[in-house]
C-alpha cells in the first residue's frame, strides 16, 4: 500500500508514562472528527519528555510554527483581497472561505492538519502560564509526542493545504 505523508503533529499530553501517553494520542486521532489519517506514526525517537532539556525550545517552536500559519493564512486572505472583515461578506463559497473555517479552527483551538504544536489538555494551539507552571512542577508526567500522518489514498486526503500557494 502506497502512504502519502500529509504533515506532522507535536502533541503535548500528560500521562504517568510514555506508553500511556502514546495510546492517549492514538485514542485522540481515532476520535478525531476534524483530522482523519489513514495511518498514524508517532516518532518515538522525536518524542520527549518535559525533563528533556528539549522540552521548553520544541513547544515554544511549535507555537511559532502555529503563528506563522495564522499569519500565512491572514496573508493569503489579505492578497485576494478579503483582508479586513467587512469583505468577507461578499467572499464566495469555495477555497477562500475554506482558509477562513482552516483559520478559524487555528484560533478557537481545533486541530487541524495544519496544526503543528497542539495542546491535548486543554483543546488549544496554545499553553497558558497554569499549564506551563504545573510542567515545570512535575515535568516526569508531561510529554510531547510527535504524531506523522498518512493517507493511503491522496484523494481521500485533507486538499486544503495541497491547493495552497507555496511561497
Amino acid at each position: 500500500m502506497d502512504q502519502h505523508y500529509l504533515g506532522y503533529h507535536e502533541i503535548l499530553i500528560d500521562g504517568s508514562d510514555y506508553e500511556s501517553c502514546c495510546r492517549r494520542v492514538e485514542s485522540f486521532f481515532n476520535s478525531s472528527e476534524l483530522v482523519r489519517y489513514d495511518h498514524i506514526v508517532i516518532d518515538e525517537k522525536s518524542s520527549i519528555s518535559a525533563a528533556d532539556e528539549d522540552f521548553r525550545q520544541r513547544i515554544d517552536s511549535g507555537l511559532t510554527e502555529n503563528r506563522q500559519v495564522v499569519n500565512k493564512l491572514i496573508r493569503e486572505l489579505s492578497d485576494e483581497g478579503f483582508g479586513e472583515l467587512s469583505d468577507w461578506e461578499y467572499m464566495e463559497q469555495g477555497y477562500l472561505s475554506k482558509t477562513v473555517h482552516t483559520l478559524a479552527h487555528l484560533l478557537d483551538g481545533f486541530i487541524g492538519i495544519d496544526s503543528v504544536f497542539y495542546n491535548c489538555l486543554e483543546d488549544s494551539h496554545t499553553l497558558s502560564a497554569v499549564l506551563r507552571a504545573r510542567i515545570e512542577k512535575n515535568p516526569a508526567n508531561y510529554y510531547l509526542i510527535r504524531v506523522e500522518g498518512f493517507a493511503a489514498d491522496r484523494s481521500r486526503a485533507d486538499q486544503l493545504p495541497l491547493l495552497r500557494k507555496q511561497f
